[in-house]
């Protein structure tokens, strides 16, 4: 789905101060196998590149199409959905629900 090839050392000085930003919104309305694909991507894009990447998702739905599609893998390794996406999120920013009233104003 995506490579990642590192830079060539003579081309890393001139880029080093480089910062791509990434965001991935709507991540809970793809289906399960894209989902996947798209964590993979995230983790070869955050290994050793200057890469920043924003994840907006429901959590929820989003773990358990990780649970439904590596169920074998988490059971072997006594993990849940849940481990798995921590591994990738650093810093989780979670927006409380609003109820109606608090809509309308």
């Amino acid at each position: 789905f995506l490579r990642y090839a590192p830079l060539p050392e003579k081309y890393r000085k001139r880029y080093n101060d480089v910062r791509l930003s990434v965001l991935i919104d709507d991540l809970d309305r793809c289906n399960k196998d894209t989902v996947m694909k798209i964590l993979q991507a995230v983790i070869l894009l955050l290994n050793d590149a200057p890469v920043t990447c924003w994840l907006a998702l429901d959590t929820g739905i989003v773990v358990s199409s990780i649970e439904q599609e590596m169920k074998d893998q988490l059971d072997e390794a006594g993990m849940t959905g849940y481990d798995f996406i921590e591994k990738i999120i650093q810093l989780p920013l979670c927006i409380p629900d609003l109820d109606t009233n608090q809509k309308v104003k």
